[in-house]
């Protein structure tokens, strides 16, 4: 048996034991055939090579001598298609590496050259696997394999990275995906770091809060010390020695500008503690919303409509007034009258609320309301309905007119009397139709009336129009009834 003066200088019979399928392979091998000739005469840092190869759980390939005759591993034959494997064994490298070799072939050949081992990590090679060529990312590195004072071969240790890739990109793209959210988030947004709250992030809406004051890298305290004199930091400290959020609402906030001196904002905002996996706090993630426009807004609904009830109140008194003098002690006086302070009781109901709409019952609550001294008289069943300005009016007068009718004539003027107000909204989407139901029972017999008067007029020629609906009035001799019908509702 041939000596080798590599290494310790004695051939190791027993190298090529083990291994598995590629220990088989190779010890059947025809080896005579190859330039490497049978395994008994390698060199000895072949054969230790070889022999720590088939025992590695990770993928090795060993290319050796001029020709780079290739050796692998089991782990290494799963890591390649038909069209390499088992072909490749004691093939020459550049005869199944030919199409990449382009990509590799220089860092081989820098290292037979004894110029050092190389390392490439997260690295793309696209080569044909399963009869179709594919990007493959990979992590390897080449070494040298001594051998009498020179490279003998190269060992490659390799590992396909091409998911871990994919998870990377995958995991980038989704982070720049919600840093893109973060930025463009509509409500303002910060994150402030450790005791002395120092800005990291900020997002758009934060920097337009603060007219793009340099903040990033500096404390709360010295980046915005407005917010320290009017409590801010003290909310902030209390969130990150306790634990705890605090949620705000129209939180005033004066600041000061070098353009425009101070202003004041409001603002809606949540402090909330950054908690790591530890339990520690770490510091304070800020969000919340600018709502100056809403408040001053709300302020100023608030104040024009103080103004249209005083206006609207010395209008109606003028009225009143008028009538007094006009009327006399006609007996026409006092209903006039009336229906004036039900008019007057429809308009606060939208001036003390603010809005240009009223809830159904709230309408029908303050109409009904000088005739409720026995509520269970006059039930009222329907869901919310928000009713515009001038539907809030005319259901006030209509529902003021059918009770004091009930009260003087109907089911209101004896004990027994009742009235029952229904209401409901039938179908769904552009097909919906409203319906408004008055209906007395239990009261005298009913003869109808042989004149029209104001009321019935505007029974049925005010409320209708006014709700783009009809208006069936009726006088049953068991009692009056009333029934609005309104279709097209949800497009009203």
């Amino acid at each position: 048996m041939k000596r080798d003066a590599g290494l310790d200088g004695d051939v190791r019979p027993g190298f090529l034991s083990g291994g598995g399928e590629m220990g088989e392979r190779i010890r059947a091998f025809d080896w005579q055939s190859s330039s490497l000739g049978p395994p008994d005469t390698w060199p000895a840092a072949l054969q230790v090579s070889v022999g720590l190869m088939l025992n590695h759980g990770f993928p090795i390939l060993i290319m050796w001598g001029p020709d780079l005759i290739e050796l692998y591993n089991d782990p290494y034959s799963r890591l390649l298609g038909p069209e390499q494997h088992p072909r490749m064994l004691g093939a020459p490298a550049q005869e199944i590496w030919g199409d990449i070799w382009d990509a590799i072939g220089s860092q081989i050949d820098s290292v037979m050259r004894g110029e050092g081992a190389t390392f490439d990590q997260n690295r793309k090679i696209s080569f044909e696997r399963n009869g179709e060529r594919r990007d493959l990312w990979w992590t390897y590195s080449y070494a040298p394999i001594e051998h009498n004072g020179s490279v003998g071969g190269v060992f490659v240790i390799s590992s396909e990275v091409t998911d871990v890739h994919r998870a990377r990109i995958a995991l980038h793209d989704q982070a720049q995906a919600l840093e893109r959210l973060f930025e463009h988030a509509p409500g303002f947004i910060a994150v402030l770091e450790g005791a002395e709250h120092v800005f990291r992030v900020t997002n758009a809406a934060y920097r337009r809060l603060l007219r793009n004051r340099s903040v990033i890298g500096l404390p709360v305290r010295t980046a915005v010390p407005e917010a320290d004199e009017q409590g801010f930091i003290k909310l902030l400290d209390d969130v990150y020695k306790r634990g705890v959020s605090h949620v705000r609402q129209r939180m005033p906030l004066t600041l000061s500008d070098d353009t425009d001196g101070e202003r004041r904002v409001y603002l809606d905002f949540v402090y909330q503690p950054i908690v790591d996996a530890a339990g520690v706090i770490s510091g304070v993630f800020v969000e919340g919303s600018d709502v100056t426009r809403h408040v001053e807004n709300e302020e100023f609904i608030r104040l024009a409509n103080m103004e249209l009830k005083h206006r609207g109140r010395n209008t109606l008194t003028l009225v009143n007034a008028i009538a007094s003098q006009t009327f006399g002690r006609d007996p026409r006086l006092e209903p006039f009258q009336n229906r004036i302070r039900a008019f007057d009781k429809a308009n606060d109901l939208l001036t003390n609320r603010g809005e240009i709409s009223a809830d159904i019952q709230d309408v029908l609550e303050a109409a009904l309301r000088p005739h409720l001294d026995d509520d269970a008289r006059i039930e009222r069943v329907g869901p919310p309905v928000a009713l515009d300005y001038r539907k809030t009016v005319a259901l006030s007068l209509a529902a003021y007119e059918l009770a004091t009718n009930a009260t003087k004539y109907g089911a209101l003027s004896n004990d027994t009397g009742r009235v029952f107000v229904t209401w409901r909204l039938i179908g769904s989407g552009p097909e919906t139709s409203f319906e408004f139901v008055w209906r007395e029972t239990g009261g005298p017999m009913v003869v109808p009336p042989q004149r029209r008067g104001f009321g019935t007029k505007m029974l049925t020629r005010v409320l209708g129009p006014d709700f783009g609906g009809e208006v069936d009035l009726r006088y049953d001799p068991a009692g009056l009834s009333l029934i609005l019908n309104v279709p097209g509702w949800a497009s009203a």
